[in-house]
């Protein structure tokens, strides 16, 4: 039951709700959600108290460690209510990484992913997705994320490219033409539709190291530029038909170039200029940190109390600080900091010894590239499901082969 609610569980996880069934449909999606949620969490609690495993249970330790920081913090600041949502997030990484890992056999993992997430089945849900958008049924939808953020539904699609590439690598069609035009370019051209920056460059990051690895320098050279063409034609394509409501705009970054410093040194330009195209995440952090003591740090100032204004802009208010870690530091305090990066470290040290061992990269190139772009988004990893499934799935599946 647990193999069959887990994708079920993804692919809904994309979806905060859908704009062509009503507005009452984002109450039912997140209610579906929620139940889901409960019922794979219960599940996997009851699963591994029935199977009477000892062994391993010592992986508890940096996420317990967590949760008793963050519920420190929690007693000593007043908050809002996303601590208790992130102390559930946690537990649920927990319990679904020691299951994964001490469960399931390698058989049994690569059968379901390979019959669950099929890159033919995301291939023509991409192309649905995409052809839905043009025709107008889902063009609303796609524009707002499907009630995510652009960037985070652009990370779930993120997931999707990693699940077709590693398992493309069996395919009887394995060629460059067929894995670089049917089965990641439908994901990426979705992904230059909706316009997250950092599912595409994430995507964009793999594919280049998987063809690469696979095809040769060459291939990933042709795969960098064929996306650059693809993200291109895209842009030009929807300025062409006037969509009012499209979802990527060719101008929307042009405020990069505009307000130069022409005081300022060549490195502050570029470091400025760049502040600017990441929708000004480095003002916003030194913000939030100026604002604060540095005896704050030590504790935190409590869930959601952690947050800066652009300097430039300070009319627009205060925003979440974009980055998990600094996020962590400055909401919960310098020990629950510290937890978190044990747990992060882990797993990266289990991949990079699985990739010494067998020569197999994928899973130390798919968790780094999470750590980066969590770099970049408030909520990723641990503080975030949805769109972190597959950077469970990879750091169970690594722990689970070398041990």
């Amino acid at each position: 039951m647990l193999l069959a609610l887990f994708p079920i569980y993804f692919y809904l996880s994309a979806f905060q709700g859908v704009q062509l069934f009503g507005g009452e449909s984002f109450e039912y999606f997140s209610l579906v959600k929620k139940i889901f949620f409960v019922m794979l969490l219960g599940l996997m609690i009851v699963r591994l108290a029935a199977c009477g495993r000892s062994k391993g249970l010592s992986f508890f330790v940096a996420p317990l460690l967590l949760v008793f920081f963050v519920l420190i913090s929690l007693a000593i600041n007043s908050a809002d209510d996303q601590g208790g949502g992130l102390l559930v997030r946690v537990a649920f990484f927990a319990f679904a990484v020691f299951w994964l890992q001490s469960v399931m056999s390698l058989r049994l993992m690569f059968e379901w992913c390979e019959s669950w997430y099929s890159h033919k089945t995301i291939s023509f849900l991409c192309l649905m997705l995409i052809l839905g958008f043009f025709l107008g049924p889902f063009r609303l939808d796609i524009s707002n994320g499907f009630g995510n953020s652009r960037g985070s539904f652009s990370i779930w699609l993120f997931q999707l490219t990693c699940l077709s590439l590693i398992f493309a690598r069996g395919v009887k069609e394995n060629s460059f033409e067929y894995a670089f035009f049917l089965i990641f370019l439908p994901i990426f051209s979705l992904q230059c539709i909706v316009a997250g920056r950092l599912g595409m460059v994430a995507s964009l990051a793999l594919a280049c190291y998987f063809f690469g690895a696979n095809y040769g320098r060459k291939q990933a050279v042709f795969c960098l530029l064929l996306s650059f063409i693809t993200g291109v034609l895209i842009s030009w394509g929807l300025s062409f038909l006037v969509l009012s409501d499209r979802a990527i705009d060719p101008m929307r970054y042009s405020e990069v170039f505009l307000y130069v410093d022409e005081g300022s040194s060549q490195f502050d330009y570029y470091v400025g200029l760049f502040d600017r195209y990441i929708s000004y995440r480095f003002s916003i952090a030194s913000s939030a940190f100026s604002s604060n003591l540095l005896g704050d740090l030590l504790l935190g100032v409590g869930a959601g109390n952690f947050k800066g204004a652009i300097s430039r802009y300070p009319h627009l208010g205060l925003y979440d600080v974009h980055n998990v870690y600094l996020k962590m530091l400055g909401e919960y305090g310098v020990f629950a900091f510290v937890a978190l990066l044990v747990i992060v470290l882990n797993g990266i040290r289990h991949a990079y010894s699985y990739g010494l061992r067998t020569g197999v990269w994928d899973f130390f190139v798919v968790q780094s590239l999470y750590v980066a772009i969590s770099m970049f988004h408030p909520d990723l990893l641990l503080t975030a499901i949805g769109t972190s499934l597959i950077y469970i799935f990879s750091y169970a599946l690594v722990i689970r082969k070398l041990t």
